[in-house]
C-alpha cells in the first residue's frame, strides 16, 4: 500500500502539509489558502514525487523528511500514520508479523476492558474472545498508536524488513 504525502507551497514561501494525495482545490479548501499556491505529492511507496518538484522549498521539506530511512523513521514518530500505512512500508513477511503484534495488543487490550466488567453496550460486550474491539483501543489510543509505531520502527530500523525502495 501507498501513501503520498501532499505539500501545498505558496508563493510567499509558506507551505502545508497533509497525508493523501490530495488535488489542488480540495487542498485550498482544507487549509483555507488565499495565495496562488503549487501542490507536491511524494509517494512513500515508491520514494518519488508524483510529479516533477520545480519548487525548491518543497523539495527541501520533502528531503528533510524523507530522504533516507532514519529521517522517515524520524517523521514516522509525529506523523500518527495508521498501522495499515505503517505496514505497507516493510517487506510481506514482516508487514504480516507487525499486523499479528498489534493485534494481539488489540486483543489484551480488549481482554481487559472486558475484565473491567464496564462494557461499553448495554446488553454487555459484542466481541467473542477471538476478536478485537475498537473500543477498547480508543479508551488508550496514545498507548496503543504509541506501541504500534514502536514496534514499526523496531522493524524498519532493520534494513532487510522493509520493502525494496527503502532498503537503501
Amino acid at each position: 500500500m501507498n501513501v503520498a504525502i501532499s505539500c501545498l507551497v505558496g508563493e510567499s514561501g509558506h507551505f502545508h502539509v497533509k497525508v493523501g494525495q490530495f488535488e489542488h482545490g480540495e487542498l485550498l479548501e482544507f487549509f483555507k489558502c488565499e495565495e496562488k499556491h503549487w501542490v507536491y505529492v511524494f509517494d512513500l511507496g515508491s520514494r518519488l514525487p508524483t510529479r516533477p518538484m520545480f519548487n525548491t522549498l518543497a523539495r527541501n521539506f520533502f528531503d528533510k523528511y524523507f530522504a533516507t530511512p532514519e529521517k522517515l523513521m524520524e517523521f514516522i514518530k509525529e506523523a500518527k500514520l495508521s498501522k495499515t500505512i505503517l505496514a505497507g512500508l516493510l517487506d510481506s513477511q514482516k508487514c504480516r508479523f507487525y499486523s499479528e503484534v498489534c493485534g494481539a495488543v488489540e486483543k489484551t487490550l480488549t481482554e481487559a476492558c472486558r475484565a473491567m466488567n464496564n462494557p461499553c453496550l448495554e446488553g454487555g460486550c459484542a466481541m467473542d474472545d477471538r476478536e478485537a474491539c475498537l473500543n477498547a483501543c480508543r479508551n488508550v489510543e496514545e498507548f496503543y498508536n504509541r506501541f504500534c509505531v514502536n514496534a514499526w520502527l523496531e522493524l524498519f530500523k532493520n534494513s532487510s524488513n522493509r520493502t525494496w525502495v527503502w532498503k537503501k
